[in-house]
């Protein structure tokens, strides 16, 4: 090796030894780190359906292996106790926004609240959600669960599982494949609040196609 190639060799091994470390680095990093055994997003999803890690967040009608939703111990509070909790959450809930909270306690001494639900702990409880948006978090998880779960591939759907696979894996009560398999009871007939599906197009005949002037369409694609 002449002199002139030892600095490029030197150079050379430098960076080796820096691309080791830096490797190295990523290996131990953590979450977030690039690594070779990273996967996208598509990678994942094709692996549907997949199966909580956690059941106790789920309903149990689905998984009844799931902690069970045990009612509070103790003497349930008096109208005065309730009332005192309910307006310490509306003050630091509400700060400032006495309509709120006013709007709140109205509901909580409503005639027709105390007649519908007598026990004081459950009406505060609904009064403190007045002008929130609130749900039951079970049934949100295992609404979101069988919205991930459904799909093709790495495409969501309706009405198909990968390898029409349970949409809830591990659950001993229900075996649908899909979203619609789920929530289909076959009636075609009846629905809540709404005409039978089949005077549908009766009721509301097809709209005419309205008449978009070159100003509108520039207007709407603004």
């Amino acid at each position: 090796m002449s002199h002139a190639e030892i600095p490029r060799a030197r150079a050379r091994c430098c960076v080796a030894v820096l691309l080791a470390a830096l490797g190295a680095f990523w290996s131990f990093a953590g979450p977030g780190a690039p690594t070779a055994q990273a996967r996208t997003a598509d990678e994942l999803l094709v692996d549907r359906p997949l199966a909580p890690t956690d059941v106790n967040i789920l309903k149990t009608d689905v998984y009844p292996s799931g902690a069970p939703l045990v009612p509070a111990a103790g003497n349930e509070p008096s109208e005065q106790q309730a009332k005192a909790g309910l307006d310490a959450y509306l003050t630091a809930e509400f700060p400032g926004s006495a309509a709120s909270q006013n709007a709140a306690k109205a509901v909580f001494d409503d005639a027709t609240a105390k007649a519908k639900i007598p026990s004081h702990s459950l009406r505060a409880a609904l009064a403190a959600l007045t002008g929130t948006v609130a749900e039951l978090p079970r049934r949100h998880n295992i609404n979101a669960m069988e919205r991930l779960n459904g799909g093709m591939g790495s495409r969501l759907g309706l009405y198909a599982t990968n390898g029409n696979r349970p949409i809830f894996p591990g659950s001993p009560t229900v075996t649908a494949t899909s979203i619609w398999g789920d929530v289909d009871n076959g009636d075609t007939v009846t629905t809540p609040r709404r005409p039978p599906a089949r005077l549908l197009p009766r009721q509301y005949p097809r709209a005419r196609r309205p008449s978009l002037l070159p100003g509108d369409v520039q207007q709407g694609a603004v």
